[in-house]
């Protein structure tokens, strides 16, 4: 005997479905606002700080599968600044970064490896390393980012906190003649706490 599937069941169950789905993915919208990196390159002449902003991008991630996630973060050359205005044009000129040509600064997020989850009542927290590219001077190379993410479920907002480090020679930047590993480092810290809401 066949029973019959009331639809007022059928369109709870829809409800269900389309909750549980919205629980468990999110799509994550940068707010370039409140968001901001912040680079250090370190060498024997010179420990260079600086702070980019203008951040934006989106990521896609699945709490039930957050090795998945994938997504882009970028931010233009022109917000870079390292409290020096000369160096700063110099470090966005053609020997450098070369931001005419190749205005933004990319970071592609392919997925996150070694993920953990944890939930602590409207807040989880997802833990690993972002698997990607990042594109500088135009040049695409690949990288590693220890990330950290914390989603609030309730304000529908996410804090992301990516640290990583570049290597210039990587994305063919020459610079100066005898500046790299003299006055700048030859490796580039960068780290940042970027803010997206959760739509």
């Amino acid at each position: 005997m066949m029973t019959k599937f009331s639809p007022v069941v059928w369109m709870a169950s829809l409800v269900l479905l389309a909750s549980t789905a919205s629980a468990q993915s999110a799509s994550l919208s940068v707010e370039g606002r409140r968001s901001t990196l912040s680079f250090i390159s370190d060498a024997p002449g010179e420990r260079i700080v600086g702070t980019a902003t203008g951040i934006s991008g989106s990521i896609q991630t699945d709490l039930a599968n957050p090795a998945a996630t994938t997504g882009t973060i970028q931010f233009p050359v022109s917000s870079m600044e390292t409290g020096n205005a000369m160096r700063d044009r110099h470090m966005q000129g053609e020997q450098w970064l070369n931001g005419g040509a190749n205005p933004n600064i990319v970071f592609t997020i392919e997925r996150i490896d070694n993920p953990t989850v944890s939930t602590n009542g409207n807040r989880t927290d997802i833990t690993g390393t972002a698997v990607g590219t990042v594109t500088i001077n135009g040049v695409a190379a690949p990288v590693q980012a220890q990330v950290a993410v914390a989603l609030n479920s309730e304000t529908r907002t996410a804090r992301i906190q990516p640290t990583f480090s570049v290597s210039l020679a990587a994305h063919n930047i020459a610079g100066r003649d005898g500046a790299i590993g003299d006055t700048v480092g030859a490796t580039i810290a960068i780290e940042g706490t970027v803010y997206a809401a959760w739509e």
